[in-house]
């Protein structure tokens, strides 16, 4: 069964269907949202990165920079309680750019980003998707979308995220596992 009918069977006009995408960066976590708003009504997607905590008050593990409290808090508490969710966007690169955002109790609710099925948020979610990229094609697509001046930048990252998949396995808990943009049966068949 494919994502798209695995949503549709799992959606309930009477509450919003909470999903997450998890996956390292570049691992094409948003543009799997994207297809999933394009091809099916009333999807909203919510990035992690609304949620960043700023540098200056990071700790030094790379999970630490996702303020998974206030998500829990603003988002996904009222939503799952039939309630408008109303949280502050945090956008550390456009400081002129931050707003409230509301988002009403219905249809899918898509909570895009890295580190979006941490321990503390996975059982709030109706499915859990994870998206594996091998390192190497995320930091290709990293500097193509970013640039060569953010080159060092993902050097130093990405390994760091290997971090992240190894204490807390989101692969190995995820509903649904997409290797590329493949479901991994579907990879598994070919």
């Amino acid at each position: 069964m494919d994502i798209l009918q695995q949503l549709k069977q799992l959606e309930d006009s009477s509450r919003p269907l909470i999903i997450a995408i998890d996956g390292c960066s570049g691992a094409g976590k948003t543009t799997l949202a994207t297809y999933i708003e394009q091809q099916l009504p009333n999807v909203t997607i919510i990035s992690t990165e609304d949620f960043i905590v700023p540098l200056a008050q990071q700790e030094d593990t790379v999970d630490a920079a996702l303020d998974w409290r206030r998500l829990k808090e603003q988002v996904i508490l009222p939503l799952a309680k039939k309630k408008a969710a109303k949280y502050w966007r945090y956008d550390p690169t456009e400081p002129t750019m931050q707003q409230w955002l509301h988002i009403a109790p219905q249809g899918i609710i898509v909570i895009e980003g890295s580190f979006s099925t941490c321990l503390a948020l996975a059982p709030y979610y109706d499915l859990k998707i994870w998206v594996e990229t091998p390192i190497l094609e995320r930091y290709k697509r990293l500097v193509e979308k970013d640039g060569e001046e953010m080159k060092a930048y993902w050097q130093d990252y990405l390994p760091k995220e290997v971090y992240y998949i190894q204490t807390y396995l989101p692969h190995r808990y995820a509903d649904v596992v997409f290797v590329g943009m493949q479901q991994q049966e579907e990879v598994e068949d070919v």
